[in-house]
């Protein structure tokens, strides 16, 4: 249920725009997005927000609510829409808001991906200004005239092209935000149960930290002792979050790992995969990213620290997520999952494509239904 938050005007640059689409693209799809399909997505950003001089609280693409989704919303505010041509209107909206950049980014990727804008994602999976813009309009995305809308995100698009804020974000050579978040940063077993919000609350609401309800089922143990097993080392990165996440990962050695993973069926294998990357990424900073053969799959991880201890959190999270993974689909059986560490190697398959992992997103969601 979403509430009032304070309106934070978080402005950035092309660049770390730039870098936040690729790393949100990353632990949505997978695989790294294109410049041109990055330039796509910054050119409506830069449309919506003025170069994002008028950003507020993270919202990348002026997304509004009901105030009754996941995200918080800023104070209501009475603004002129155009509902056609030449005829404006006054309305009172609310904006969704988001507790980072990469939040935001995720969100908005999420809602131009889903059904309501499938016509405009397909030009920006083989990137066209013009033909995007016209499928946002027709899907009721913006009001305003359609005409002077294109021509600026065509322009936009151009300009992006012309600039090296790809390259930048690429090579890791942006200068971090400076911009203060709105709103705490979920813990990544929250993030990843909104998933499964509504099916098994019980596990949903002890990992949140409430008190287990006499009838409901015994969390693992393992899972309650998280902070304890990653202690030292998160407070490592805790550390570095301080001063500077790339001068942590600069001045420490980089170890390699690959996680094979088993589940019952191979799109419940993806689909662990996915949230595991989400969660080695978040909470070990690591670089993590999904490879399969089409029948295997396992999860790829470069974590900076000393070895030992890098290697120890990686064995304990994945332990828990697999857990947690089991009790948070109880209402289809638990899905068990085996996990197997191997240090200091790299996956022999392929990094998992956009497409496949769509649709083994998809076919996992409806074993909910």
């Amino acid at each position: 249920m979403g509430k009032r938050v304070d309106r934070v005007k978080t402005e950035t640059s092309e660049a770390q725009m730039a870098q936040a689409v690729i790393e949100a693209w990353k632990k949505l799809f997978g695989n790294t997005p294109t410049k041109e399909q990055v330039g796509l997505v910054i050119a409506q950003n830069s449309l919506e927000t003025g170069h994002r001089k008028s950003m507020w609280n993270f919202n990348v693409g002026n997304v509004t609510t009901d105030g009754k989704g996941q995200y918080d919303y800023y104070d209501d505010i009475t603004t002129a829409e155009q509902i056609k041509p030449g005829v404006w209107k006054k309305m009172n909206l609310k904006y969704r808001a988001y507790p980072s950049l990469i939040e935001g980014v995720k969100d908005y990727l999420k809602l131009l991906s889903g059904p309501r804008y499938a016509k405009a994602w397909k030009h920006i999976m083989d990137p066209d200004p013009s033909a995007f813009s016209k499928a946002l309009k027709g899907a009721g995305y913006y009001t305003a005239n359609e005409a002077p809308y294109t021509k600026t995100m065509v322009s936009l698009y151009s300009q992006f092209g012309k600039s090296n804020s790809y390259e930048k974000a690429r090579s890791g050579k942006v200068e971090p935000l400076a911009v203060a978040t709105p709103a705490e940063k979920k813990n990544i077993f929250q993030q990843f149960l909104d998933k499964f919000k509504g099916k098994d609350m019980d596990v949903y609401e002890q990992l949140a930290g409430k008190p287990k309800a006499p009838a409901q089922p015994q969390v693992p143990a393992n899972t309650n002792n998280l902070d304890s097993v990653l202690n030292n080392y998160l407070q490592m990165i805790a550390a570095s979050e301080k001063t500077n996440k790339k001068l942590y990962k600069k001045y420490l050695p980089m170890n390699h790992a690959t996680i094979k993973i088993e589940a019952s069926d191979y799109t419940s294998s993806v689909e662990f995969a996915h949230v595991l990357c989400a969660a080695l990424d978040e909470e070990l900073v690591s670089d993590s990213f999904i490879h399969t053969d089409g029948n295997h799959v396992e999860v790829e991880c470069s974590i900076p620290g000393p070895p030992k201890d890098c290697f120890e959190a990686v064995k304990q999270l994945t332990q828990v997520l697999a857990d947690t993974f089991r009790h948070a689909t109880i209402k289809i059986g638990g899905l068990q999952v085996k996990t197997h560490l191997v240090t200091n190697k790299k996956s022999s398959y392929q990094e998992i494509s956009l497409t496949a992992a769509e649709t083994q997103h998809r076919k996992f969601l409806l074993k909910f239904i």
